[in-house]
């Protein structure tokens, strides 16, 4: 079973190549693509591809979501499940230009970019706010210590393990971003590596009569810069 398969790539920049994708495609259920990924100018060619292309859930974070800022309404039409995990700065970059009324509150702003695009939305703050372009969720227990660098990607890669696993797909959506962002995470994590005794303590609360004891894994993949993988292997 492959835990790295890394895409065809020029100086850490990964390429639109169809083959390799259409490939990760048939053996995978879920794709994030954006964290560590830095500036890429194929970057928006590939999402393209894989939302039109790809009939898992592909999760947008991070980089991703800045290579698609201005050009949000590329999202509407995707073949799959697609959630958005932005924090605020990302979530105004993606909703530029769509709110004419200074006083529409974060919430409605939320729930119409998930009705828009036809996705599932986290906007990260010290109140996170999710919408599926129905509801509105409220995410209340969030600490200081989750604004460090990377708590996002943590976040993200955890809603990418949870949609692995054999559930509907909206109920994935819904079942992953509101598990993971509702533990009230200790100040003490002051790195996103001191956030995995509290993450690996919340495991048997997620998978607890959640699938009809169905914890058959899709597969997942994680699409990110080589050259952030292989400055982080020699640390």
């Amino acid at each position: 079973e492959e835990t790295l398969c890394f895409l065809p790539d020029v100086d850490g920049k990964i390429l639109l190549d169809k083959d390799s994708l259409d490939a990760l495609f048939v053996k995978t259920g879920a794709i994030l693509i954006g964290p560590g990924m830095g500036e890429n100018d194929r970057l928006f060619d590939i999402i393209e591809y894989i939302k039109d292309n790809f009939a898992g859930t592909l999760v947008l974070d991070a980089d991703a979501l800045n290579a698609v800022a201005g050009r949000t309404r590329m999202l509407r039409e995707h073949k799959g499940g697609l959630i958005l995990t932005p924090h605020m700065g990302e979530f105004a970059r993606l909703t530029q230009g769509m709110f004419s009324d200074p006083f529409v509150s974060v919430g409605d702003k939320v729930r119409a970019l998930a009705e828009d695009v036809h996705a599932v939305v986290a906007a990260k703050s010290a109140t996170t706010v999710i919408s599926d372009g129905n509801g509105v969720y409220l995410n209340v227990t969030g600490t200081p210590a989750l604004a460090k660098g990377g708590s996002g990607d943590i976040l993200a890669g955890m809603v990418l393990s949870l949609l692995a696993v054999t559930i509907r797909w909206r109920l994935r959506c819904a079942r992953a971003i509101i598990s993971v962002s509702a533990p009230r995470w200790p100040k003490s994590c002051t790195a996103p590596k001191a956030c995995w005794p509290n993450i690996s303590s919340l495991k048997s609360k997620l998978f607890l009569n959640g699938n009809n004891g169905q914890n058959k894994s899709d597969g997942c993949f994680v699409a990110f810069s080589f050259n952030n993988f292989r400055q982080s292997r020699a640390r």
